[in-house]
């Protein structure tokens, strides 16, 4: 919604060329659109890795059970 915001305001034009700024808000609400998208691809890799991590802890006390118990474990 705040991106329908920018892309309808009126750009700003610079008058002289040399060191001037100027503002496109069509431009700033795609790169805000940019941003948005790659920070849900950190989550979601984020969130990945989280699995991941938690599955190796389960088999690390999966391990430390069948050591402790000195019996056979079976794999899954």
């Amino acid at each position: 919604m705040a991106t329908a915001c920018l892309v309808f305001a009126p750009k700003s034009f610079a008058i002289f060329g040399v060191g001037d700024i100027t503002f496109d808000p069509s431009n700033y609400a795609i790169l805000i659109e940019t941003k948005l998208e790659t920070a849900a691809r950190w989550s979601e890799e984020v969130l990945k890795y989280e699995k991941m991590i938690q599955q190796q802890i389960e088999q690390i006390e999966k391990a430390k059970s069948c050591s402790t118990a000195r019996t056979h474990c079976e794999p899954r």
